[in-house]
């Protein structure tokens, strides 16, 4: 059986300290939630997309599963249309 970080808890710290946790506390892999602030995928590709390559490299760890999180709206986002969906009544 292998064991998991799910990356949710952690969306006040960045993906560094994630991942330095997850090999510190001995998990197996890294399951990435694609939501804000860490994984957005209109935010990955509008960025560093090969941010969280590095981190795999650095630290050892993979990311065995990711969950994009397309359906979930943040009123935080970087792009105007979702903090609208928001808003709106």
């Amino acid at each position: 059986m292998k064991y998991g970080l799910f990356t949710f808890p952690y969306q006040r710290l960045s993906l560094e300290k994630i991942f330095s946790d997850a090999r510190v506390l001995g998990y197996d892999y890294i399951e990435l939630r694609g939501g804000q602030p860490h994984a957005y995928p209109p935010d990955l590709l509008g960025g560093d997309p090969d941010a969280v390559l590095r981190l795999i490299d650095c630290f050892g760890m993979p990311v065995e599963i990711y969950t994009p999180e397309y359906n979930i709206r943040s009123r935080f986002s970087g792009h105007p249309e979702d903090r609208g969906e928001m808003t709106e009544s």
